[in-house]
């Protein structure tokens, strides 16, 4: 009886710490490796205290929470690995304003590539009195950290997924616009994020 107490709770402290968000793969391993420690010091204790209790009842009370826990852990953490990773803030498109057919932008992002994807959705307007220009505009996409380069009908929102090739601290590719003779395009970056 006594070991089933102590599982529950052990298991409702760490599922309290699950719903709190708590960090890191980092602060779950500590955690883990802390709680290990302190249960087997727990189950030393408690077997030269108490006589009446099996050393496997104590024992198990603690290694069901520890082994959830670390089961846990590890699908949280590779759940933490897939999800995007917000980066507009960090993301600075120059060149963007009233662009004409073959204008360069270049932008860059001050983050490295710890995925496998840059998403970015761009903002597009007319810029002239040629309009509607945008619908027959697109989109060219290069630059040295891409893996390949990308081509994208412009809307209003275009969104275009860019894979990356690099390991530098920041990301930097070309934006170049396509499109008819006397068209002005305005574009930058609305969203960016990264992802696998």
């Amino acid at each position: 009886m006594l070991a089933l107490a102590l599982s529950l709770l052990f298991a409702l402290v760490f599922l309290v710490l699950f719903a709190t968000g708590w960090g890191s793969n980092e602060v779950r391993v500590g955690l883990v490796g802390g709680v290990a420690v302190l249960c087997a010091a727990l189950v030393g204790l408690l077997q030269s205290v108490t006589h009446g209790f099996r050393l496997s009842e104590i024992a198990f009370a603690f290694a069901v929470p520890v082994a959830a826990l670390v089961v846990v852990s590890l699908l949280l953490g590779s759940e933490e690995d897939s999800r995007p990773v917000p980066v507009t803030a960090k993301t600075h498109l120059a060149g963007g304003r009233s662009m004409t057919n073959g204008s360069t932008a270049r932008v860059t992002v001050a983050s490295g590539a710890v995925r496998d994807r840059l998403r970015v959705t761009f903002d597009a307007q007319e810029a002239g009195d040629a309009s509607p220009c945008i619908p027959a505009s697109a989109l060219r996409i290069w630059g040295n950290d891409l893996a390949d380069e990308v081509s994208a009908r412009l809307r209003s929102e275009t969104v275009v997924h860019l894979p990356l090739d690099t390991t530098a601290p920041e990301i930097t590719f070309d934006v170049a616009l396509e499109t008819d003779a006397h068209c002005h395009v305005s574009i930058d970056v609305k969203e960016a994020s990264l992802r696998n």
